[in-house]
């Protein structure tokens, strides 16, 4: 082998590459005979609560920007905390610059930076971030560099001044309280400073020093708004009980931190967390460049913070805050998207129950049924006796009366009691049998309303999660749209790209800004029409809790077997027979129409041989004298006087012969009607085929779409990373990009939208079947899987 090998090299040419290799070989070995090795060492004032996560960013970055150029090391007796105490910092200076094992610092804090700025002499390499805000610079460190040998400083284009300006505008306040760490007021001019700062504003001020959060939420009332100036060391917990302290006093907050304190619970902020990227970038830059030589007084001093108005959605609504349409263009939305005034908050199942028992069309439904119970009441009541009472009083002509033979005398007073009682009526009978089955009808009609509300309820349920659902999406996208806005700056000021794509996403940034507002428009029509559904009034408060298919709607789904069943030709077409069949013999529609039927066949029976049974009654009447008197009051001589009270009864038989032909009329009506019913009949069992069978195929479209979404999802977040990463390098153009993005937001809103669709499918399902699976017990869901197990097997 190694005489080919040799072989291989004969010739000039084969020489030449040989002597090149050589060379490259002992170049990268003196190269790497010669890389130093530095070690970095810490100051700090205090270290907060996520201080070993931020150290080992840190760390990473500066070892990842200085690269092959030296190795960089983190001694463990490299890092100093002071704990706040002056003193302190000055002994952990001079400890640090003494110490060997150290070769760059880098320095933290404010008490840091009085001690490192009082020093002259600075014997090795520093880099000092200390400074609050610009307010509070040194006036002899007005360059662009420290020109203080072996010195850099960062210091960042964050001001009060600006902060508690865009604070103003957002919401209109009086006095502030302005929070800084207690340990401050003796190292800053504060109250001088931020007096200062108010005034140019016109309001008024209180500092807050604490060095518990006791202190701060003592300090609350006096002051209508809190501005944060610094919590550094405030752990996430304190922060989250300052924030709910604030928002149970509707005073609205604002930090000179980025997303982090806004996520917790702080109203807002103008700061983002790409500051914290850059601040690390920044510092590992200035490594780089002492590692390559450069001495660090010629570092640039001044690092510009990226300023973005944060807005926590949920604190700004329970404190009645500045949620403007006009800001959304120009805010980062944080926070849950969930209404926090919400006066309840429903599940499917307790907004399906409140629908039934208050929604107004089901509520006139219902009073239907009672109506129609009245009117059966009032058939079987004309089977009943009749008792009626009278008492008349006459005064006849005396001439009249003389001549009546005592039969009609001047003044008389009578009585009588009138009986009568149907002892049988094929008419009444007919109508008694009529107004039960149009009872029954209406018992059928009101239960299909009943189904139609609790789909009309479960649609107006679902369209609020999947609005809320498109609304995070379309945050999202928004945000989406700001990075990419960023980084077309960013290749615009690099030269890599021209100002058209600045250009283009600031327009889609405007055209995201507005289908945000038309999305939040969405959701808020989508709460007033379940407030509609409901019967209350449609600016109520509410919101709507999400859903799994564990749900206790869909606990009995099997959404495998389902799928199983719809995806396969065969099965599918014997499984939709079963549901068509299931849903003919379920059908409140079909019921109504059946005993629609049965009424027409009694109209029949009636007008055919009903008019040949006569009507059956009894009749009896008890008639009494009070009082006759004056003129013909006695009866002539010889005639006997009847008695004061007699009765009479009787029995009566009535049979229409002929009633000008209506009979003939109604029995043709009546045939008519029933053909009319049947075909009804038929047209109600194709339309309940043809939903079945819409309802079981979208079903399986929205199965697909609730497996495929997933994985189109996934593709097109990374397809987006990846060209966001390539246009970032000048690499793709900004079609890529768009396109990309728009492929990410599809893809978003399908695959938050397929499940609430597919349990929406499932519910029109169960719709068009007569029933909801959530109404049966477990007996009867039981008793339909093993009916449809067994129809399957006896059709396949």
């Amino acid at each position: 082998m190694m005489n080919h090998f040799i072989r291989s090299l004969t010739g000039q040419k084969s020489i030449r590459y040989l002597l090149l290799f050589c060379l490259l070989a002992v170049l990268q070995s003196v190269q790497a005979q010669t890389k130093q090795s530095y070690n970095i060492g810490f100051i700090f004032d205090t270290l907060p609560e996520n201080a070993e996560i931020l150290l080992v960013q840190m760390q990473n970055e500066i070892r990842s920007v200085v690269g092959q150029d030296a190795t960089i090391n983190f001694p463990e007796s490299g890092i100093y905390i002071n704990n706040l105490s002056l003193e302190g910092a000055r002994d952990n200076f001079k400890a640090i610059n003494e110490n060997p094992e150290v070769d760059i610092i880098l320095a933290f804090g404010v008490l840091n930076n009085v001690v490192i700025l009082e020093n002259e002499v600075h014997n090795k390499p520093t880099i000092l971030f200390g400074t609050i805000t610009r307010e509070f610079k040194s006036e002899s460190l007005s360059e662009e560099t420290s020109g203080i040998d072996n010195l850099s400083l960062i210091l960042t284009s964050q001001s009060i001044t600006q902060d508690l300006s865009i604070f103003s505008e957002l919401v209109n306040f009086r006095k502030v309280g302005i929070v800084f760490e207690d340990y401050l007021m003796d190292v800053l001019p504060l109250e001088e400073t931020i007096a200062s700062i108010t005034d140019s504003i016109g309001v008024e001020h209180r500092i807050i020093n604490y060095n518990s959060l006791d202190e701060i939420i003592e300090s609350l009332d006096e002051v209508d708004a809190v501005y944060f100036a610094n919590t550094f060391f405030l752990t996430e917990d304190e922060i989250s009980r300052l924030s709910q302290e604030m928002i149970d006093r509707r005073i609205p907050s604002y930090t000179s931190s980025g997303s982090r304190e806004v996520e917790l619970g702080i109203m807002a902020s103008n700061q983002t967390d790409d500051n914290l990227d850059q601040f690390f970038r920044r510092i590992a830059l200035n490594v780089e460049a002492i590692v390559n030589g450069k001495n660090p007084s010629e570092l640039p001093t001044y690092l510009d913070a990226t300023e973005q108005l944060i807005l926590n959605f949920n604190t700004a609504s329970l404190i009645g805050g500045p949620l403007k349409y006009s800001l959304i263009y120009d805010t980062q939305i944080v926070g849950e998207f969930k209404n926090v005034l919400s006066e309840r908050d429903y599940s499917l199942i307790e907004l399906l129950s409140e629908a039934r028992e208050r929604n107004l069309g089901l509520l006139v439904s219902n009073l239907d049924v009672e109506l129609s119970n009245q009117d059966v009441r009032s058939a079987v009541s004309d089977m009943f006796p009749n008792l009626e009472s009278s008492v008349t009083t006459n005064m006849v002509d005396p001439e009249l009366a003389r001549a009546s033979s005592g039969q009609n005398p001047e003044f008389s007073t009578t009585g009588n009691l009138t009986l009568s009682q149907i002892v049988y009526s094929q008419d009444i009978l007919t109508n008694i049998y009529i107004q039960r089955a149009l009872k029954d009808a209406q018992v059928s009609t009101n239960r299909n309303d009943e189904l139609d509300v609790i789909l009309d309820a479960a649609n107006a349920y679902f369209n609020a999660l999947i609005a809320r659902s498109n609304l995070e999406i379309t945050v999202q996208n928004l945000e989406v749209t700001r990075r990419n806005l960023q980084i077309a700056q960013q290749n615009y000021e690099a030269g890599l790209t021209g100002k058209s794509d600045v250009l283009r996403f600031q327009s889609q940034m405007a055209q995201d800004a507005q289908t945000m507002v038309e999305t939040v428009s969405l959701l808020e029509f989508s709460f007033s029409e379940i407030n509609r559904v409901l019967n209350y009034p449609l600016d109520r408060e509410i919101d709507v809790l999400p859903i799994s298919l564990t749900d206790d709607v869909f606990t009995e789904l099997d959404l495998e077997k389902l799928s199983n069943f719809l995806d396969d030709i065969s099965f599918r077409d014997i499984f939709i027979r079963f549901l068509v069949q299931e849903a003919i013999l379920e059908s409140p529609e079909l019921q109504a129409l059946n005993k629609q039927l049965e009424i027409a066949d009694a109209s029949i029976r009636l007008a055919n041989t009903g008019r040949f049974i006569p009507d059956v009654s009894l009749l009896g009447q008890y008639n009494h004298t009070f009082s006759r008197s004056g003129a013909g009051s006695t009866y002539p001589t010889g005639f006997i006087a009847p008695p004061d009270g007699h009765y009479t009864v009787g029995l009566s038989f009535s049979l229409p012969i002929f009633q000008q032909n209506k009979q003939n009329i109604n029995l043709q009506t009546a045939k008519i009607t029933r053909n009319q019913i049947e075909l009804l009949i038929e047209q109600t069992e194709r339309n309940i085929e043809r939903q079945v069978e819409n309802n079981a195929l979208d079903a399986l479209n929205q199965i697909s779409n609730l497996q495929l979404s997933e994985i189109s999802l996934e593709s097109a977040a990374e397809n987006l990373d990846l060209i966001q990463t390539s246009y970032s390098n000048g690499a793709v153009s900004i079609i890529q990009l768009i396109d990309a993005q728009s492929n990410l937001l599809n893809a978003q809103i399908s695959n938050n939208n397929a499940l609430y669709n597919f349990m929406l499918s499932v519910l029109r399902l169960e719709r068009s079947l007569g029933y909801f699976f959530f109404e049966k017990t477990a007996t009867e869901r039981e008793e339909f899987k093993t009916k449809m197990e067994a129809f399957l097997l006896g059709n396949n």
